[in-house]
């Protein structure tokens, strides 16, 4: 973002113009998809008669499933599917 010593090279329109990891929304090991890292791979799997939530230690992401075969949400576009 930055070029020589505080010169400005690159001006987002927005939060949308970053990418995910940019704005803080994302990790490096928060999914999808899931996979090891070599850092805090911690994630805890709560599971309800309705629902499985997955809830990882990096960025403290919780991603809640529905087990009932429901469809998603119309318009639901959150930054991690």
């Amino acid at each position: 973002m930055f070029g020589s010593i505080g010169e400005v090279t690159f001006r987002p329109r927005g939060p949308k113009a970053l990418g995910l990891s940019e704005r803080c929304l994302v990790g490096f090991n928060t999914g999808p998809p899931l996979i090891p890292s070599a850092y805090n791979n911690n994630t805890r799997i709560v599971q309800t008669p309705g629902y499985i939530l997955l809830f990882t230690e990096m960025i403290h992401d919780a991603r809640v499933i529905a087990m009932d075969g429901s469809p998603h949400m119309p318009k639901c576009n959150p930054p991690l599917n």
